[in-house]
């Protein structure tokens, strides 16, 4: 039997409790609809992806899932009775749902967040004693320009980012203002988290996952933590592995050849945000590829910013050629979902059109 649900973000929260305590399965699978509904005793979550890099999915997550990502989480980041964890992010998305989960079976307080406001956010935590929070780089961004020469708050040991690629420039800026900055890379299908670290290039995989690469350096996944698998789960990511430890090179399906060589879009992404002067020319930006039976990847960026004047030169001032966005598309937004990642689909619709 399937119950409608108020969408508002407490009603939300008291369904996923309600969930927890009677056993019952949440079902969050689109933005605008949430159930609950009496299943197999087995599964705690029925959710959908972000859809960012295609189709969105239905996934189901059983209790074994989040009872083992619970466990082996806190063995990275510490989460008990003294906590307290912000939640500002979306609950009908992975990374704002398992935060309640980890609260509930750690004994850990949570402030939750109608939505992301940064004013709001950086108000509670320094007036909330809050220990934990997460966010992605968009929010991270918004944060550190709202509390410049500002210090943080002793309280604050875990700030969690993920869900998006965290450029250097940002990283950097935000450990040098203090930040507790720990990188999080994972995904619906994982119950949430894969891998923590400190630092970009080394991020801890979590107790209970065996990994493996594909040919292409594309990660493969098993576990406890794996959603409805018995054998590996492909990931689509390529990454380096090393010692337990892993780092992000980019989404395998949304790789650019370009001069002989293969290339994250993030990474060019990045490399363009980390530019000193970068914000002269942009604010936002995303990249795509015009494509030629022929020719190959075209790089193209779509941005918003002031002007295009003299952005070409720019380019060719800073950029090796091979990561050179050879087109640029002024919009007023760079198309993101409701977590603020990059929807991929969209930034390449806009090429398509354009060109």
């Amino acid at each position: 039997m399937l119950i409608p649900l108020k969408q508002d973000r407490l009603s939300l929260l008291l369904a996923i409790l309600c969930g927890i305590v009677k056993k019952k399965t949440v079902c969050l699978y689109t933005s605008n609809t949430a159930f609950i509904e009496q299943t197999s005793d087995s599964i705690a979550l029925v959710i959908g992806t972000s859809g960012s890099q295609a189709e969105p999915k239905i996934i189901h997550i059983s209790w074994k899932n989040i009872v083992s990502h619970c466990q082996s989480f806190v063995k990275i980041i510490p989460v008990d009775a003294a906590s307290i964890w912000l939640n500002c992010m979306p609950l009908n998305h992975i990374a704002g749902v398992m935060i309640i989960y980890r609260c509930w079976f750690n004994q850990a307080s949570m402030i939750l967040h109608n939505s992301f406001n940064e004013k709001k956010v950086w108000q509670d935590i320094n007036d909330c004693a809050v220990s934990h929070i997460s966010l992605v780089p968009r929010m991270l961004f918004k944060l550190l320009e709202l509390s410049q020469n500002c210090s943080l708050p002793a309280s604050l040991k875990y700030v969690l980012v993920g869900g998006d690629s965290l450029s250097e420039s940002l990283y950097q800026r935000a450990i040098s203002a203090g930040w507790p900055i720990y990188i999080s890379y994972g995904m619906t299908e994982a119950s949430s988290t894969i891998a923590i670290g400190r630092s970009p290039d080394k991020l801890k995989i979590l107790d209970g996952f065996t990994v493996s690469l594909t040919d292409k350096n594309v990660l493969k996944i098993k576990g406890n933590m794996v959603a409805h698998e018995t054998g590996w789960f492909i990931t689509h990511d390529r990454v380096r592995l090393n010692n337990n430890h892993l780092s992000i090179i980019g989404r395998n399906d949304y790789m650019i050849i370009a001069g002989g060589k293969n290339i994250a879009p993030q990474s060019i992404e990045s490399l363009l945000l980390s530019i000193p002067d970068a914000s002269d020319f942009f604010s936002d930006i995303a990249i795509g590829t015009i494509k030629h039976p022929n020719w190959g990847d075209t790089i193209a960026a779509v941005f918003c910013g002031r002007s295009k004047k003299n952005l070409d030169s720019w380019i060719n001032k800073n950029i090796a050629a091979a990561y050179r966005p050879r087109h640029f598309i002024r919009v007023a937004e760079v198309p993101r979902n409701s977590l603020r990642k990059i929807d991929r689909k969209a930034v390449q619709s806009i090429i398509d059109r354009y060109f």
